[in-house]
Order: structure tokens, then sequence, then C-alpha cells
């Protein structure tokens, strides 16, 4: 496995050994653009955990007066510009109305001609839509049609209308529905040799934004297709395996062969993009990437391999021919996370020992499936099973912050996707927004397997709950306090603390991280006193502390009847020193707070217990007997005062 040296550089990028496509055909396809960047954190499901708006319903005045805005934006007169884009902001960050904002600037923009002052006028506001907003629907998609003809106007002849045309295809190539067809127009125009550099600026990003959303969509998408062609306009539907049927065994082998024959010296290309070489790489990984086709391609590969040295193939060509196979093999990525960031990656095919630089060991897995791996060697890891597609945490306990994330890629089209979903040539503003985004979606599947595994957490794994998205812990407590026994600590044991059970620790965890969702499981759990009672060595109430410091710190629907419900309880916080604080009273402080009022005025003192300082001691006594009843009565007066101002 990988050393902790192996840590991400300041500049953001990750550690990264493995097998990769050579430079001509990366270029800077994963310089990924905004709309890129979005599609990324689209794409995957649920991967940014964003609350999806309710559908927008259109009213009619509202985009007539949003589309004169944006009609003002090319006036020449600039406090009417200014003026149109203050408002246009306004009603672009209102989730009411930035729908229609976004529909506006589309059609604008799809338009032509647009005077480049207006249209970075009209970039701005959309950059500043919510992301809810900033998602393309279904029927605002480019209809094949009018994707072939924004191609028709990137060979005009004015310099605005093709940088225009570039812009307008940006929707096109990072939407699921449309990708597909984008990514082979623009792999047809890679194909001729002749295409002059202008062009392949432009289209280069265009290609690694389309190329990728396509190899991560979930499903290959239905396109329409003419004769001869894998997608295009046609009225006829083309399912996947229609398309791959079309890839004729003769078509892979030519593109073999166009592969290992290198450029003659004397007819130089103009760009490393167009080299016939290049070109039979983009459509051989384009096979790969099709399940159905993949098959024969790599037995194409792998017999022209075995010939290799009878042909007499010069090193660069065995090179390039080696490295397309080598996407075809089984292979798994060892992610290694820290403080919530992914901070490097080792790829490794299955079955083949990797040596990483100053590495003892080399990391050797012998096969990986979606549930474990196999390790025969390792450095961090040591041989035998590990989860995958889980976190588990650092073996070694002197990296508690540390975890580990392995990720299977048994298919040349997952490998691929791989390195769009994780790209590596990003700002660090954009990288912890995908690290983010990730560790969400792994810490769900993380919380799934514990749910679904009915097992008590290791003390490392209670730890490493801090690492996870605060959310998924939060909604996982509920169903875990549930469905697993809670069980006493050894007064011994260095992790007896609070109660001394193993849920009272999990309630202290969840006290330092907890988010709103884990209020009413803690609720349920102390309702069904799923959390075992203090003992004298531990004599704290966990569950209940834990349910005040989120109390008071994110509160949740309906807690305040709860709390109130709760004021005549005596139970003591600590058993060791029962009058010193209780249940009731931090209940009622809680209340008193959340409302504005201050503890004092009632007669609440904070009580300070030396283990729960860094919870900031949420255990209140009354100092006088009848501060309980004016709770109650103060509380009475609130609700009749909210009730008579209600409308």
């Amino acid at each position: 496995m990988m050393s902790v040296a192996d840590d991400r550089s300041a500049a953001g990028r990750r550690a990264d050994a493995t097998t990769k496509p050579s430079a001509f055909f990366m270029c800077d396809f994963r310089s990924f653009s905004a709309f890129a960047f979005a599609a990324v954190l689209a794409l995957a499901p649920n991967i940014a955990g964003a609350a999806e708006a309710p559908e927008q319903q259109p009213r009619p005045e509202l985009q007539s007066r949003i589309e004169a805005l944006v009609a003002k934006l090319s006036s020449d007169d600039f406090s009417v510009r200014n003026e149109a884009l203050r408002k246009l902001e306004a009603l672009a960050a209102d989730r009411a109305s930035s729908a229609q904002v976004r529909r506006a600037i589309e059609g604008r923009l799809a338009a032509k001609p647009v005077d480049w002052e207006a249209r970075a006028l009209l970039e701005s506001v959309r950059r500043r839509l919510p992301e809810a907003a900033q998602a393309v629907k279904p029927n605002d998609l480019a209809t094949p049609e009018a994707i072939d003809a924004i191609f028709q106007d990137l060979e005009s002849n004015r310099f605005a209308d093709r940088e225009q045309a570039a812009e307008r295809l940006k929707p096109a190539a990072v939407h699921p529905a449309t990708c597909g067809l984008v990514m082979l127009r623009i792999k047809k125009r890679f194909d001729n040799p002749s295409l002059d550099l202008e062009s392949v600026r432009r289209l280069a990003p265009l290609w690694s934004d389309s190329w990728g959303t396509w190899l991560l969509s979930a499903t290959e998408t239905t396109a329409k297709a003419p004769a001869g062609e894998a997608l295009g306009t046609a009225p006829m539907q083309i399912t996947d395996k229609q398309i791959a049927d079309k890839i004729t065994d003769k078509q892979i082998t030519e593109q073999v062969d166009r592969l290992i024959v290198s450029s003659p010296p004397n007819q130089p290309t103009a760009h490393p993009l167009l080299a016939p070489s290049a070109a039979a790489e983009r459509e051989l990984l384009y096979y790969l990437a099709r399940e159905d086709v993949s098959p024969r391609v790599c037995a194409a590969l792998e017999q022209r391999l075995k010939q290799a040295a009878a042909q007499g193939l010069g090193p660069e060509a065995f090179d390039r021919l080696q490295r397309v196979f080598d996407w075809s093999r089984p292979a798994m990525v060892a992610e290694y996370w820290q403080m919530g960031e992914q901070k490097s990656m080792q790829h490794l095919l299955i079955g083949v020992p990797n040596q990483p630089a100053g590495a003892l060991n080399a990391s050797l897995f012998d096969r990986c499936d979606e549930k474990f791996a196999h390790c025969v060697s390792g450095n961090s890891l040591s041989p035998g099973d590990w989860p995958v597609g889980i976190f588990f945490p650092h073996p070694s306990a002197m990296q508690g912050d540390a975890q580990f994330h392995l990720k299977n890629l048994p298919t040349p089209r997952r490998r691929l996707a791989y390195e769009y979903e994780v790209p590596t040539a990003m700002s660090r503003e954009k990288q912890l927004t995908i690290d983010t985004a990730r560790r969400k979606q792994i810490s769900r599947r993380t919380c799934a397997h514990w749910v679904e595994a009915k097992r008590e957490l290791t003390d490392r794994e209670v730890d490493m709950l801090e690492q996870l998205d605060p959310d998924e812990v939060s909604r996982f407590v509920g169903p875990y306090l549930q469905g697993v026994p809670d069980r006493r600590l050894e007064n011994g044991s260095p992790t007896a603390f609070g109660n001394g059970s193993a849920h009272g620790n999990l309630c202290y965890k969840l006290s330092l991280i907890g988010t709103a969702e884990a209020g009413p499981a803690l609720i349920g759990a102390i309702e069904k006193r799923r959390v075992l009672e203090p003992t004298t060595a531990t004599p704290y109430r966990m569950d209940w502390i834990c349910l005040f410091v989120l109390g008071e710190r994110v509160g949740w629907p309906g807690l305040d009847d709860w709390l109130v419900a709760q004021l005549d309880r005596t139970d003591a916080i600590s058993i060791r020193e029962p009058s010193v604080a209780d249940v009731g009273a931090s209940a009622a402080a809680l209340l008193v707070q959340r409302h504005g009022r201050t503890p004092s005025e009632f007669g609440l003192e904070r009580q300070m217990f030396a283990e729960l300082i860094d919870l900031e001691n949420p255990g209140f006594r009354f100092s006088k007997p009848e501060g309980r009843a004016d709770v109650k009565k103060w509380w009475l007066q609130t609700k009749e005062a909210e009730r008579k101002v209600a409308p």
C-alpha cells in the first residue's frame, strides 16, 4: 500500500502511480470547465448532498421582465446596464425565480450575435445561480439538429461566431443526454490531421467535458443515429447493443494498425492530438468503454502484443500498444484520506505488484470485487481481506485521523471514468469541493454497511466518525442505536468514559459533530432506553448530555415541545453528584436560551464538570425551588402571546 508520505502536494495534486493515457491523448482534458465541474458533482448519485429545489412553475410576466433585463445588458448606457445587472443578480439569488433567470440567460447566450461585454455579464449572473437552477432540465436540452447547427457555426468565417459556438456547446457537452453526440462529433473532427490549431484549442476542452461526462454517466444513453454512424440525427432510436454491433472486427483491427504506425518524420502533425496514433488511441479507448465491444478489443490488442516481437515492433509503438491494452485489465484504487480530504491514491492492476518509491514492500492485491479486496502484500495494509467501497480506519493507531477507501475498477469504462470522477489537475478550492462531495457519498455507503451488519462499532471506527460527513453520521445514529444493543465497558478500559458504555462513547462523539438530524434519533433512543445507565465510576448520562449539546448548537423542529415535557424530570446529569444538575433544569435552561432569555433570570445555574469541559457543560440546576414553576409560567405566557399574533 501507500505510505503517508504520498500526501497531496501544496498545489493540490494527488500522488498517482498507474498506467495513464499518453500526454497527447490527455492534453488539457482534465482541466475541467465550470460546466464540467458541475457535471461531475451532478452525475454521481447525491454526491453534492444538496437538497433539490422543487421544479418552479414558470410565470410568463416574470419571464418577460427577466428577458427585458437581459436585453438591457447590451445597452450603450452604463447606468442602464448596471441597474439591469443588479436586478438580475437579485432574481438569480431568489430560488423562486432562479430557474427562469437561467432559461433567459441560456436563450440569450445561444443566440447570435452577443457582444462580448453582454456575454461576460450574463456569465457572471449564471455563476451566481443556485446549483439546482444551474442544472439543465430535459426540456431545455439542445436537439441533435441544434447541436449540429452549432457545429456548423464552429466553421464560420467570423471569429466571434466560432467562439460563441464553442460556448453554446458547453451545456450539451456536460449533460448525459447529449454528451455522446458532442463527443463523437469532436472525435470525428480530430480524425482530420489538417485541422487548424485554433480549432484544436477550441475543441479540446469540449472533448474533455463530453468524454468525461459520457464515461461518468450511470447508463449509456440511447441516441439518434443515421446509417454508418454511432450517434447522429436520424429519427431511429439506437440502443447500446445496436451501436456495439456496428463496430466490426475489421474496424478494431484497422485502429490497432493505426496505433502502432508512427507518423513519417517528413510529415509533421500540426498538433499531437491530430496524429494518426492519437486518433487510433481515442477510438480504441472509446471501443473499450463500450462493454459489448470491449472483449473483442482486448483480444485484438493482446494478440498484437504477442506478435510484437516477431514483427519487430519499435519501442514507441510497443509502448502505445501496451498502454491501451493496460486499460483493459482489472484494477483497483487505494485512496488515502485524512481530515476529510483525499490526500493520495495508488492505482493497482489486479495481480501485478506495485512498488512505490521508498516503500518497504510491494503492494499486491490478487482479487477485488464490490465487497472485498484481498491483499497479498502491502505496507499500511496487512495481508487479508479489506472492505471495498466504504471508509475504514488506518490500521495504525498512530494515524487516528486517517482512513482508506478501496475502489473496484473491473472494466475499462470504470477505470477511464475514475480519471474524471477524481480529477487531479484542479484548483484547491474545486478539489476540496469534490472531496467534500465524495466524502458524503462514501460516508453514506459506510454508514449503510454498518447498519446492515448490525454489529458494534470498534473503538477505531467510533473515532473515525469525526472524519465522516456529519449529516450522514447523524442519519446513521438512529438505526444503529435501535439495532445494536449497548455494552458496558470495563472500568479499566481507556474508552470507559461518560457513562461507561459503547453507546455512551458514540453519544460523546456525536456531541462534537452531530447535526439536527441526530436529535430525534437520540430522543427515540432515550425513550426506548437504548443507552445504558451510568455507573459510579462513569457517572454521566451521555445520551441526555449529547441531546442538550445538539439542541443548543443546531436545534430541530419539535424540540421546544419535547423540552417542555421534560421540565419535571429530576434525573441527575451525574449520579455521583445527584443534586448538582438534573435533566429537567438542563431542559429548562436550553428552552429559555432558545427564546432569547438567560437561564439566570429563572434561577438556573450552569454546573461545571471537568470531564465535560469540551462540551461546554450543558448541565444546570435550579438555585431556588420556584424556578421550575417560573419557567412553566413563562412558557405558557409565551405560547399565548404567539397565539394572539398568529394570522
